[in-house]
């Protein structure tokens, strides 16, 4: 890290393990301030406990990064919807479907409540427009449709609550234009072997 400079990216591949990534953040900590996440909340917590408290670098949760990001940009950023919230919301969302849709009565089950939101949101964080159906069959077109018109649906009921989707967040956060001057001098973050690209 020493030799990085000021807006630059550098990947590094670490085995995961204390002796890989042991090295790699002590490396990132004798570089001076600076921020540390991570897209695992295990993680996370590992790398808290490896960092004094009088370090200059702070950890913070991925998501509290977007939410600064988006704020030193002069964006809203609510509050992220609890998964508790989220899968509630879409389950009511899916009352306002046509009756022909396959999602408004299953919707009423959790665990099928439980899947549409993993599913809708891994869509969103890998960035597919469910309204764009061009190359799909008129069955799986109908599908798509109604899964975009559930996580609209569900995105404004969030929304009446002072709740929103950490993909949304995410998006908004890489259209916003913030200040050079309020951006961190440098970030590390650990992912896993595959992350969406929105992250």
């Amino acid at each position: 890290m020493s030799g990085m400079t000021e807006g630059r990216l550098a990947l590094l591949r670490v085995i995961p393990g204390p002796t890989s990534v042991g090295p790699t953040l002590r490396n990132f900590i004798n570089g001076g301030d600076g921020i540390v996440t991570s897209l695992d909340d295990a993680m996370l917590m590992a790398l808290r406990d490896e960092i004094e408290e009088d370090s200059d670098v702070e950890v913070v949760p991925f998501g509290a990064l977007v939410r600064r990001a988006l704020e030193a940009a002069g964006e809203q950023a609510l509050p992220l919807a609890s998964k508790d919230q989220y899968e509630s919301a879409l389950g009511q969302a899916a009352r306002a479907l046509s009756d022909e849709s396959p999602f408004r009565r299953a919707a009423r089950f959790p665990g099928i409540r439980q899947a549409l939101a993993s599913t809708l949101n891994e869509l969103a964080e890998w960035g597919y427009d469910l309204r764009e159906t061009g190359q799909l069959s008129d069955d799986l077109k109908a599908k798509a449709l109604d899964l975009a018109e559930l996580h609209e649906e569900t995105e404004k009921l969030l929304g009446a609550i002072g709740r929103e989707l950490h993909a949304k967040q995410l998006k908004n956060c890489l259209e916003a234009i913030s200040d050079p001057e309020s951006r961190p001098s440098r970030i590390m973050v650990f992912i896993q072997s595959e992350a969406p690209p929105l992250k």
